[in-house]
Order: C-alpha cells, then sequence, then structure tokens
C-alpha cells in the first residue's frame, strides 16, 4: 500500500513538472553570444559614434550590448575580457541566423580570413571575432528615410518556390504611383521602398501602402518578410474570397504568367510574407512598379517602423539581385481621416 502511494505522488509530481516547470524553463533566455571585429563603410573605417546591432528571431534588441557603438574607428567592442562586445542574447536556439546592421544598414559579415555572408550562426555562449562591411547608398535619401539593408548577390540559387495557385492576368491599367507630399527616394540603383513615407494614419481609418521596386532587370521571383507595429496598426483582408489576412497584388508583374506562393499577414505577431514568381516565360521584369498594397488601419495612437525582415529577389536562372530597401516610420493619430480602402484591384492615378 505504502509502495502504491508513493508511486502515485511520484506520478503526480512528474506531470506537475512537466506541466508547469518544463515550459517556464523554455522561456529563459540562453546563454548569449558575443562578438567583436573590424567594421567598414564603403571601404573606409566606420567613424567612432557608429551603431553595429544584431538582429534575428528571438534576439532581444534595445538592451545593454545590442546595439553597441564604435568608439575606435574602424573596430566595434574588443577581445579582452573587460572589453565592450555586440551581445547577441534571447530565447534563441543555436544555428538561428543572426544579421548584422551598421547604422541601420545591413552588413555582410565574414570571419578573419573566411568568406564574406549575409548572417551568421548563433552559438550559445561564444565569443566571435567577425568582421562586417556595409556598401552604403551614395545617392542620399530624403531625410524621412533610413536605409535598412542590402541584399548581396551571389551565385547560389534560391530555394525553387512551387506555385499554390494561379492569378489570371487581367486587363487592369498600369497602376502608378499617387503623388505625395513626401518626396520620394531618386532611386539611380536598384531600391525597394513603402509609399507613402513616412506612413501617417488616422486613428480608426484605413491606409493603403505600397511596395514600390524601382530600376531591376530580370526579375522572375521575389519574397518578403516585413514587420509591422501590429500594436498600433492592423492589416485588413484585401481577399475576403480567400481564407486568411492578404495583401493586394501589385503591377510588378502585368503581362506576366505570375503566382502567388505565399500572401499572408499575422496581426497577432506584427509579420507578413509575400513571395510571387513567373512561370512559363522566358525573360523577368526590367523597369519597376508596385509589388504589393498593404491596407492598414491604425487601431492606437503612437509611432512605430514598418521594416523589411528579408528581401530576396532573383533572376530566371536563380541567380540573386542586389537590391537596397528602406524602412518606413508609422505614426497613428488620434485625427480620423477618411478611409479609401476597397478589396477590389483598381488602378492608382
Amino acid at each position: 500500500m505504502r509502495r502504491t502511494a508513493m508511486s502515485a505522488l511520484l506520478a503526480a509530481l512528474y506531470v506537475w513538472i512537466i506541466l508547469f516547470v518544463a515550459p517556464s524553463q523554455a522561456q529563459v533566455p540562453g546563454i548569449p553570444h558575443s562578438f567583436y571585429g573590424g567594421v567598414e563603410i564603403n571601404g573606409s573605417p566606420a567613424p567612432v559614434g557608429t551603431q553595429v546591432e544584431a538582429r534575428g528571431m528571438g534576439v532581444l534588441i534595445g538592451v545593454q550590448g545590442n546595439p553597441i557603438t564604435v568608439t575606435q574607428a574602424g573596430k566595434y567592442g574588443g577581445p579582452g575580457g573587460f572589453d565592450p562586445k555586440l551581445v547577441v542574447q534571447g530565447t534563441i536556439s543555436d544555428g538561428t541566423s543572426i544579421q548584422f546592421y551598421v547604422n541601420g544598414v545591413r552588413a555582410q559579415c565574414a570571419q578573419p580570413g573566411g568568406p564574406w555572408q549575409d548572417s551568421f550562426l548563433f552559438s550559445s555562449g561564444a565569443v566571435t571575432e567577425l568582421n562586417l562591411r556595409v556598401l552604403a547608398p551614395t545617392n542620399t535619401p530624403t531625410a524621412a528615410r533610413t536605409p535598412t539593408h542590402t541584399l548581396t548577390p551571389t551565385n547560389t540559387p534560391t530555394r525553387t518556390l512551387t506555385p499554390v495557385r494561379t492569378l489570371t492576368p487581367t486587363n487592369t491599367p498600369t497602376r502608378t504611383l499617387t503623388p505625395t507630399a513626401t518626396p520620394t527616394p531618386a532611386c539611380t540603383l536598384l531600391c525597394v521602398y513603402f509609399s507613402p513615407d513616412p506612413i501617417e494614419i488616422g486613428l480608426g481609418s484605413i491606409r493603403e501602402i505600397n511596395i514600390v521596386i524601382e530600376n531591376v532587370q530580370g526579375l522572375y521571383a521575389l519574397e518578403l518578410r516585413i514587420s509591422f507595429p501590429y500594436s498600433l496598426t492592423q492589416v485588413i483582408d484585401a481577399d475576403p474570397s480567400v481564407p486568411g489576412v492578404q495583401l493586394r497584388d501589385g503591377d510588378i508583374f502585368n503581362g506576366f504568367h505570375a503566382y502567388n506562393v505565399q500572401n499572408s499577414a499575422d496581426n497577432t505577431l506584427g509579420q507578413i510574407e509575400y513571395i510571387r514568381l513567373v512561370a512559363g516565360s522566358e525573360v523577368g521584369k526590367d523597369g519597376g512598379g508596385i509589388i504589393a498594397t498593404i491596407p492598414l488601419m491604425g487601431v492606437a495612437t503612437g509611432q512605430g517602423v514598418m521594416a523589411f525582415v528579408e528581401v530576396v529577389l532573383c533572376t530566371q536562372d536563380g541567380v540573386s539581385i542586389f537590391a537596397t530597401c528602406w524602412d518606413s516610420r508609422v505614426n497613428v493619430t488620434s485625427a480620423r481621416a477618411p478611409s479609401s480602402f476597397s478589396s477590389q484591384p483598381s488602378a492608382i492615378s
């Protein structure tokens, strides 16, 4: 009898540990991965005051050690035990890709003597010497815009995208951007940005935000991952006939047979994923246009940022295309403005 009672008690204790103790431990941040090394901007040592930041899934930003400020030209942090370092911490699994930004511009990274790459894998408890470099645009954007990152072309084919549903081309007139009071960047290189910028939305109003691309050559497929301030704004479904929350397709692939592989917005996490590609064509898109339109509603007053987390552009043979991207500030005001949102595609004049 005593043995039976003891067994029952141990079983109950085991269940309690599984249900309550284990989940709480899973939320405890792991041991950080620290970085230091050289940092260059356009081939020159980064000046004192330059900010270096790490981003990635589960990475804490805006905390001590991330970002870190350059105090000696051309270097961030140092190898000594008491030297400052870029500290990557949070609820992060080993093997998670970490991206690095220098003054908000996406950087390439390389260990001494190693190849340059777009990201580095997180390893709990490691201390890594990692050099960073960025190619900042020479054409300075307007004061309202801050370049966020560049994508470096490689000869490695991107992952194969499998179409999930066919979108039948229509005779909808080609869209052009609506002129706004805010000047758009004078892009001489390939660039991707939000329009209008900054994004001003009245509380309870809906504003259509275009994702614009300019000066592209041979675009055959694209993948976008975007974050938005979900506590201030929510994406309104542009296609109620399809489950979930979707963006409205733009005109960038007008005249091509194009497919959506992914088109979704998560209003709980503040994330957008959009994948679209061309099929059955020998050539890709040259020029520019609207990739997609985000119907965005203001739900609380305040300021935030809509940011490109990842932008992948590639040609028909799978080669990456270099791009410069701009984030956009979001300001939700108490002044309610009339909404012009329509769930039906329409030309922009």
